[in-house]
Protein backbone atom coordinates (compact mmCIF):
# COMPACT_ATOMS: atom_id res chain seq x y z
CA UNK A 1 0.00 0.00 0.00
CA UNK A 2 2.87 2.33 0.77
CA UNK A 3 4.40 1.78 -2.68
CA UNK A 4 1.12 2.68 -4.34
CA UNK A 5 0.84 5.87 -2.29
CA UNK A 6 4.39 6.94 -3.17
CA UNK A 7 3.79 6.10 -6.84
CA UNK A 8 0.53 8.09 -6.96
CA UNK A 9 2.17 11.02 -5.18
CA UNK A 10 5.10 10.98 -7.62
CA UNK A 11 2.77 10.80 -10.63
CA UNK A 12 0.68 13.67 -9.28
CA UNK A 13 3.72 15.87 -8.75
CA UNK A 14 5.22 15.05 -12.15
CA UNK A 15 1.88 15.38 -13.92
CA UNK A 16 1.12 18.79 -12.48
CA UNK A 17 4.60 20.20 -13.07
CA UNK A 18 3.63 21.44 -16.53
CA UNK A 19 0.47 23.16 -15.32
CA UNK A 20 2.19 26.10 -13.76
CA UNK A 21 1.87 29.68 -14.91
CA UNK A 22 3.55 30.34 -18.21
CA UNK A 23 5.12 33.56 -19.35
CA UNK A 24 2.49 35.87 -20.86
CA UNK A 25 2.58 36.22 -24.61
CA UNK A 26 2.51 39.77 -25.88
CA UNK A 27 -0.50 40.38 -28.14
CA UNK A 28 0.22 41.14 -31.76
CA UNK A 29 -1.44 44.35 -32.89
CA UNK A 30 -1.92 44.86 -36.61
CA UNK A 31 -2.98 48.38 -37.50
CA UNK A 32 -4.23 48.80 -41.03
CA UNK A 33 -4.70 52.22 -42.58
CA UNK A 34 -8.42 52.82 -42.99
CA UNK A 35 -10.01 55.65 -44.92
CA UNK A 36 -13.10 57.27 -43.50
CA UNK A 37 -16.24 55.95 -45.20
CA UNK A 38 -19.23 58.23 -45.64
CA UNK A 39 -21.84 57.40 -43.01
CA UNK A 40 -25.32 58.77 -43.57
CA UNK A 41 -26.84 61.17 -41.11
CA UNK A 42 -30.02 60.10 -39.36
CA UNK A 43 -32.97 61.15 -41.51
CA UNK A 44 -35.98 63.14 -40.40
CA UNK A 45 -39.01 60.86 -40.31
CA UNK A 46 -42.31 62.36 -41.47
CA UNK A 47 -44.80 62.46 -38.61
CA UNK A 48 -48.25 60.93 -38.74
CA UNK A 49 -51.37 62.91 -37.95
CA UNK A 50 -52.86 61.23 -34.84
CA UNK A 51 -56.32 62.56 -35.73
CA UNK A 52 -56.43 60.55 -38.98
CA UNK A 53 -57.09 56.80 -39.11
CA UNK A 54 -54.33 54.53 -40.38
CA UNK A 55 -56.13 53.68 -43.60
CA UNK A 56 -56.79 57.31 -44.56
CA UNK A 57 -55.25 58.34 -47.91
CA UNK A 58 -52.99 60.95 -46.28
CA UNK A 59 -51.76 58.43 -43.68
CA UNK A 60 -51.01 55.89 -46.39
CA UNK A 61 -49.06 58.51 -48.32
CA UNK A 62 -47.03 59.34 -45.20
CA UNK A 63 -46.40 55.63 -44.55
CA UNK A 64 -45.08 55.20 -48.09
CA UNK A 65 -42.87 58.27 -47.72
CA UNK A 66 -41.52 56.93 -44.41
CA UNK A 67 -40.85 53.59 -46.08
CA UNK A 68 -38.81 55.33 -48.79
CA UNK A 69 -36.83 57.21 -46.14
CA UNK A 70 -36.12 54.02 -44.16
CA UNK A 71 -35.08 52.10 -47.28
CA UNK A 72 -32.72 54.82 -48.51
CA UNK A 73 -31.19 55.13 -45.01
CA UNK A 74 -30.68 51.36 -44.79
CA UNK A 75 -29.09 51.34 -48.26
CA UNK A 76 -26.70 54.13 -47.25
CA UNK A 77 -25.74 52.24 -44.07
CA UNK A 78 -25.08 49.07 -46.07
CA UNK A 79 -22.90 51.05 -48.50
CA UNK A 80 -20.88 52.35 -45.53
CA UNK A 81 -20.38 48.81 -44.20
CA UNK A 82 -19.34 47.61 -47.67
CA UNK A 83 -16.84 50.46 -47.90
CA UNK A 84 -15.13 49.36 -44.68
CA UNK A 85 -15.36 45.71 -45.73
CA UNK A 86 -13.62 46.46 -49.02
CA UNK A 87 -10.77 48.18 -47.17
CA UNK A 88 -10.21 45.24 -44.86
CA UNK A 89 -9.97 42.86 -47.79
CA UNK A 90 -12.69 40.68 -46.35
CA UNK A 91 -16.28 40.12 -47.27
CA UNK A 92 -18.66 42.46 -45.49
CA UNK A 93 -21.29 39.71 -45.36
CA UNK A 94 -23.62 41.41 -47.81
CA UNK A 95 -24.12 41.11 -51.55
Amino acid sequence: MRRVTVLLLALTVLGSAGCGAKAPVAPVVVALPVAECPAPSRPAIPALDPALPFDHALSVEIFLERDDVFRSYAKALEDCVKCYGAQSGGDSGRN
